[in-house]
């Protein structure tokens, strides 16, 4: 029960280590919030769980009693210490460099190191045996990801996990929940992998969404201006920025260019 702030810390003490910021290492305090993580993932007990960075364990005790677990954690102390759990599998690994495709199909649950959400994201979505992904994030980021056209914070991110994945709200959660208390509040959400677009040339498709959203404040027409025919942009995006237009915009619009309108 490493959820309790004196276990935990006297936890911390036998192992003779200190949360580590560099890699983000705060950890929940709280069994409502780790009980309602393990209901919002949705397990049955035939699920292979990865959880990624399980730290003390507190989490990995709760998804142990629903589905088979294997534990991804980077620090070497923790990775240890997590071998006290029965029926856990822990690999002392850099998440960024674990191939995910070696794993059956799976279910990723995981309190995301905040200083590296983007790339983790990035990756586990080109995985085909990925099921769904349930993770705390920083409820900056969750802002993002959840967000809407036409509001400040759709963004090229928004835009990418929209394509590879259904996208569920799940809880806020207080930064009163952690050891050590974070600067900022998190949020939990669900990221349900489907195959609903498989486009050609996708990653020009979204090269050209990150052009557009780091010059956010232009116009699409002007931004791609030396890209593709300036009537065409014209005519399908008009003043529009690129926090207005929606995926299947994007797509439709990707779709439909005949080759002699890049001006590449």
């Amino acid at each position: 029960m490493v959820y309790q702030p004196t276990k935990l810390k006297a936890f911390l003490d036998q192992l003779n280590v200190r949360p580590k910021k560099h890699l983000s290492q705060n950890f929940l305090i709280d069994q409502n919030i780790l009980d309602k993580i393990v209901r919002f993932a949705d397990l049955k007990p035939s699920d292979l769980v990865i959880e990624i960075g399980a730290g003390p364990g507190a989490l990995s005790e709760k998804l142990l009693k629903k589905a088979q677990v294997i534990a991804i954690e980077k620090d070497r102390v923790f990775a240890r210490a997590l071998l006290r759990l029965d029926h856990l599998e822990v690999l002392n690994e850099d998440v960024l460099k674990v191939d995910f495709s070696t794993f059956k199909k799976c279910k990723v649950v995981a309190n995301l190191p905040y200083n590296i959400t983007t790339p983790i994201l990035t990756k586990l979505v080109g995985y085909a045996n990925i099921q769904s992904i349930t993770i705390m994030v920083q409820k900056e980021v969750a802002d993002r990801i959840l967000s809407q056209p036409n509001t400040k914070d759709f963004s090229s991110l928004t835009l990418f996990l929209q394509y590879h994945a259904m996208l569920k709200k799940g809880f806020f959660v207080s930064r009163n929940c952690f050891y050590p208390k974070p600067s900022v509040d998190s949020y939990v959400l669900q990221l349900t992998l489907h195959q609903k677009y498989r486009i050609k040339r996708a990653e020009e498709f979204f090269q050209i969404i990150r052009k557009c959203f780091q010059q956010r404040r232009k116009m699409i027409k002007t931004t791609l201006k030396e890209d593709f025919d300036r009537a065409h942009l014209e005519a399908f995006f008009g003043k529009r920025r690129p926090e207005n237009v929606s995926l299947d915009e994007w797509l439709t619009f990707f779709q439909k260019i005949p080759a002699q309108q890049h001006n590449k």
